[in-house]
């Protein structure tokens, strides 16, 4: 009982000391981010290069150029672990979720969970995880992609998904 306790209190504290973020951007500190409006780019909208990050878009767009390099959410730095994104709408990008994870051949377990994720119209693939260790996908809609919704490859273990639409 102690235990939940704290881990309550240090999530209540991490949801009140939330880092407000209106533009896309590369995340290279822990902590929780959350998104305060939609934003539009014609590069890569967030690249998460830390530990320990929580990416909420609060239900707004992440919008693109359709272009065939860009990512909507882009994971691939070393060492990163313990990341969720929710709550985002990813549209008009090369790929809507791009993952490779350095971690795979170290041992280390990444887990990055997405929920409540909307991916439409993308270049090549909704989802394209390489290399990765504990995916998981909760309430997640792709639609209108250019190939495939999910392109797993090379020794990608533990990649759930539940509640696809």
């Amino acid at each position: 009982m102690r235990k939940l306790n704290f881990v309550l209190f240090i999530l209540l504290i991490s949801l009140s000391h939330a880092t407000v973020i209106s533009s896309c951007q590369a995340i290279t500190s822990p902590g929780y981010y959350e998104l305060n409006q939609s934003v539009t780019t014609t590069s890569t909208c967030f690249d998460i290069q830390s530990d320990n990050v929580s990416l909420n878009c609060a239900g707004h767009m992440i919008q693109g150029d359709y272009g065939p390099y860009d990512y909507g959410i882009k994971i691939t730095t070393d060492n990163v672990r313990n990341i969720t994104v929710e709550n985002c709408s990813i549209d008009s990008f090369g790929v809507g979720v791009y993952i490779r994870d350095p971690n795979y051949y170290s041992g280390l377990i990444s887990t990055l969970n997405f929920n409540n994720v909307k991916i439409n119209h993308t270049r090549s693939y909704g989802i394209s995880v390489r290399t990765a260790r504990h995916v998981t996908f909760n309430h997640t809609n792709i639609s209108n992609t250019g190939s495939h919704f999910f392109l797993i490859y090379e020794d990608t273990d533990y990649f759930k998904v539940d509640n696809f639409l």
